[in-house]
């Protein structure tokens, strides 16, 4: 758990060429993410995470816990595809480039199968052309790694906050 938090506070947010975007979208045009923590939802809220790296997997999946989350984590876009309760699934947190599928295949794959569920993509590469293409087809954030905690928050509030609004 302390390795997780020390690997967590060492998470910054992308600067993008342009520099005005914060990725989590809350548009602050400084591109340092200043939102507050939001109050947590359900803990029956299920969040999915999928990313080959085991020590990225673990930390993301041991802060979603501790902010009160249901998660589940895969190593494959392909095992999280094959998993049986996937529409109970709130929001997907997935790497960029993976082997085998690479994230933006999984979320095309999702999107052919009629699933708008949340997306937030963590990439190590990120690149702009990358960001605008996720961004058009309607993920919720596109985040460098390693994480800042603050802004993963904030985009994850905002995916669960999405799906509760589309519920109602």
């Amino acid at each position: 758990m302390v390795l997780a938090a020390r690997r967590l506070e060492s998470i910054r947010e992308y600067d993008f060429p342009s520099g005005k975007h914060c990725p989590c979208l809350c548009g602050d045009e400084r591109g340092s993410c200043r939102r507050p923590n939001v109050t947590k939802l359900s803990k029956h809220t299920l969040i999915a995470v999928v990313d080959d790296d085991e020590s990225v997997r673990e930390a993301m999946r041991n802060l979603i816990l501790l902010l009160g989350y249901a998660v589940e984590s895969f190593a494959s876009a392909e095992e999280f595809l094959s998993y049986d309760r996937i529409g109970e699934v709130a929001c997907l947190v997935t790497d960029v480039q993976m082997s085998g599928m690479s994230g933006i295949q999984l979320h095309d794959q999702m999107l052919v199968n009629g699933d708008r569920k949340p997306v937030i993509f963590v990439t190590a590469f990120p690149q702009e052309g990358v960001r605008a293409r996720v961004l058009r087809d309607g993920a919720i954030g596109y985040l460098s790694k390693p994480l800042k905690p603050k802004c993963f928050i904030a985009c994850l509030h905002r995916a669960i906050g999405d799906t509760i609004s589309g519920l109602a």
